[in-house]
């Protein structure tokens, strides 16, 4: 049994969502910032990375769903 789900995107089922833009999954400090995982309206999984220094630059990853009004 494997525990990463390997089904495309496009056939996952979208989280629910009452247009209120993405869910947060979870939330991590470290040394080096902050660590948000979320889940999108349309089923995208998103990360993103927002460092402790001022001059650091944010990191997302994830990518976009075209049409998606939070990611897209």
């Amino acid at each position: 049994m494997s525990l990463i789900d390997h089904t495309p995107l496009t056939d996952r089922p979208a989280a629910p969502s009452a247009g209120n833009g993405p869910a947060e999954l979870s939330r991590h400090t470290t040394a080096e910032g902050t660590t948000v995982w979320l889940r999108c309206s349309c089923g995208r999984l998103r990360m993103v990375f927002t460092p402790e220094s001022p001059l650091g630059t944010p990191l997302f990853a994830g990518g976009r769903t075209a049409g998606c009004p939070d990611c897209g």
